[in-house]
């Protein structure tokens, strides 16, 4: 982005300096870069579109507060629907990384010592902690913008901006492994499941489904910041594991076909195949009388 309607350009790599706003000297009004893999941020419309911001800071007018100058990063969503308005919300957002406008926080970069700003020699990209993926997930996000701040002072940064492929490797082979196979279900719980790979949902109202039995049941789920841990909350109705079950009771839990996105291949999303996890109930208490889960059933036993 240019200032004064200057021509934009779409380059493969730049080295940019980025200053802070000087109230002392109204000429200079500082910078920002806002940097998109995709096209769509140099068109009419690109201030509505997904991209990064790089913003340097001094303690100068409303951030006269800060002890120091920072060089912060900002993931920016801001798609509009057809009413014009926000798809994505700081507000209402449950899901991790999935907002109109966040700080990438850099708290767990190598030797940060808890900063969430960039230091001089930081380097951020689609394969790095945290990345430059939306999302922070390189299966559903990747953009392939590689960061290196290059010099920091109390004056400004330069930073070096290139295009990177570096963590673009779609999984082969993506399974889903039950976590707690020594302790099994019951009849109401929190159930987790490792996948292979990080992955983001299709559809934020996914569900799997829980077979006990042969009998079927929705079973509403997310997944972790992280993408590599699915939560799936469920509630069977009352009677549906019983005194008489036995440990050989057939029990899964099933994703349909293209709950996850996988990646992106010649900018076409690649999507999982359907997938079932076998569980066991719940062993025996060691107690010879089973006990009543408050009127959801009773732990089965063997």
């Amino acid at each position: 982005m240019k200032r004064d309607n200057a021509d934009a350009e779409h380059m493969a790599s730049v080295s940019q300096a980025v200053t802070s706003l000087d109230y002392e000297d109204m000429r200079q009004q500082g910078s920002i870069v806002a940097i998109s893999a995709a096209p769509a941020l140099l068109g009419s419309e690109g201030r509505f579109s997904s991209y990064y911001v790089l913003q340097y800071d001094d303690a100068v007018g409303n951030q006269s507060v800060m002890s120091r100058p920072m060089l912060r990063l900002y993931r920016v969503q801001a798609e509009l629907n057809d009413s014009r308005v926000f798809t994505h919300s700081n507000i209402s957002s449950t899901e991790a990384h999935n907002q109109v406008i966040e700080l990438v926080d850099m708290t767990q970069a190598p030797n940060h010592d808890g900063s969430t700003d960039l230091k001089q020699g930081d380097h951020i990209n689609g394969s790095t902690t945290p990345s430059t993926n939306f999302h922070d997930l390189a299966a559903s996000g990747f953009t392939g913008i590689d960061i290196t701040v290059t010099s920091i002072n109390a004056l400004g940064a330069t930073v070096a901006i290139s295009y990177n492929d570096s963590g673009h490797e779609i999984p082969q082979a993506f399974t889903i492994t039950d976590t707690l196979m020594s302790r099994g279900i019951i009849g109401a719980d929190a159930y987790k499941l490792k996948t292979s790979a990080r992955v983001a949902k299709t559809d934020p109202y996914s569900q799997a489904i829980l077979t006990v039995n042969g009998k079927d049941f929705d079973v509403d789920f997310d997944i972790n910041g992280d993408g590599d841990i699915i939560t799936l909350d469920y509630q069977l109705p009352v009677g549906t594991l019983t005194t008489t079950s036995s440990c050989s009771l057939s029990c899964s839990f099933t994703f349909p076909k293209g709950t996850f996105i996988l990646g992106i291949k010649d900018g076409k999303t690649v999507t999982s195949e359907r997938i079932t996890v076998p569980v066991k109930v719940a062993p025996w208490r060691t107690s010879r009388r089973p006990e009543p889960t408050h009127g959801m059933g009773i732990i089965p036993t063997c």
